[in-house]
């Protein structure tokens, strides 16, 4: 029976079913603002870009996992086991959530541009009609002025104002059909505003029938990043590498997906740095950052698997940067 010291305990067992904790918290942390802009129907301030980079690092380290399997078949060693369990409960469970946050970024992405659309369209609609009425309004006041000329010439310019609308009623009530009373004012303005509807429910089965394009980045970008992926593990099921050699490829590749999130508080400390106020820092995510790195560091150091000893090692030396700077540099609220 293989034994174990109290420091192989704590680094092979224990960190790793912290690192558990604190990947979930890690992967969760987007829930309430994606369930927020659902409510709201927009992305606004939010970068759905970092979920497309998730969902690729989850695949990876799901695909890890199972090669840790591999292995614990081969050594039936525990540590072996634990690594895989512990590997794939976080990274199954984010790889899940990267898919609703990716469908729900890619749906609004497209209500936001369907909604940014349609207004454009009404607002287009809106100065074609005015136009339209400008039109129609000048072409009755060029007639109305030629019918004045007209009765002034037939005049010889001395008919007198009461002769004039005798005339005229006579002349309307000739050439109406019997039964047939003046024109309704309004009548006009139901047809008008009738003919109104009509236009907008032509604008409106336009838009919503997708005879425009409705530009949608954000599904473009998970594609690509899902496509990226079915090739590595294609390439390491049919190129001829040995389990060990399977292991470095997925894990260098998946590393560089770490990458991406280990290094977004780059950005911040620079931010922080520049205003000497550490109010950017996001305390929650610093905080399941760092100890996740150390917890799988301190794994990674453990099994002596540099594929997740380095990233992670990284990953909690750029938290610890964070907390330093949140003591050197206290919040500071927005001047109001």
């Amino acid at each position: 029976m293989t034994q174990f010291t109290a420091q192989e305990i704590v680094l092979s067992f224990l960190f790793p079913s912290l690192g558990i904790l604190t990947g979930l918290s890690w992967f969760a942390s987007p829930i309430k603002a994606v369930q927020e802009a659902n409510r709201r129907g927009t992305l606004g301030d939010l970068n759905p870009t970092p979920w497309s980079m998730m969902l690729g690092n989850c695949i990876g380290w799901v695909c890890y996992a199972y090669l840790y399997v591999f292995r614990w078949y081969a050594t039936r060693n525990p540590v072996d086991l634990a690594g895989a369990i512990t590997l794939l409960i976080p990274n199954a469970t984010g790889l899940v959530l990267s898919v609703w946050f990716n469908l729900c970024a890619s749906k609004l992405q497209y209500h936001s541009g369907l909604a940014k659309e349609l207004r454009s369209s009404v607002a287009e609609f809106v100065v074609r009609h005015e136009e339209d009425v400008r039109r129609q309004s000048m072409v009755m006041f060029r007639e109305d002025i030629d019918k004045v000329g007209l009765a002034d010439l037939e005049g010889g310019g001395m008919v007198c104002e009461e002769k004039k609308d005798a005339e005229d009623d006579v002349l309307v009530q000739q050439s109406q059909p019997k039964g047939v009373d003046d024109a309704d004012p309004a009548g006009d303005a139901n047809d008008d505003r009738q003919n109104r509807l009509v236009e907008v429910g032509k604008l409106i089965v336009q838009v919503t029938t997708q005879e425009r394009e409705i530009p949608s980045p954000h599904e473009k970008t998970t594609t690509i990043i899902t496509a990226f992926w079915l090739i590595i593990l294609s390439l390491a099921a049919f190129l001829p590498f040995s389990a060990r050699q399977r292991e470095l490829f997925i894990g260098i590749v998946v590393n560089c997906n770490l990458v991406f999130f280990y290094a977004a508080p780059l950005s911040t400390i620079a931010k922080v740095l520049k205003t000497r106020n550490s109010a950017s820092i996001h305390i929650p995510s610093m905080a399941t950052a760092t100890f996740n790195g150390i917890f799988w560091g301190g794994f990674g150091i453990a099994t002596k698997d540099l594929v997740i000893a380095v990233p992670n090692t990284l990953g909690a030396g750029l938290g610890f940067v964070q907390v330093a700077l949140c003591f050197l540099f206290p919040r500071k609220e927005a001047a109001e």
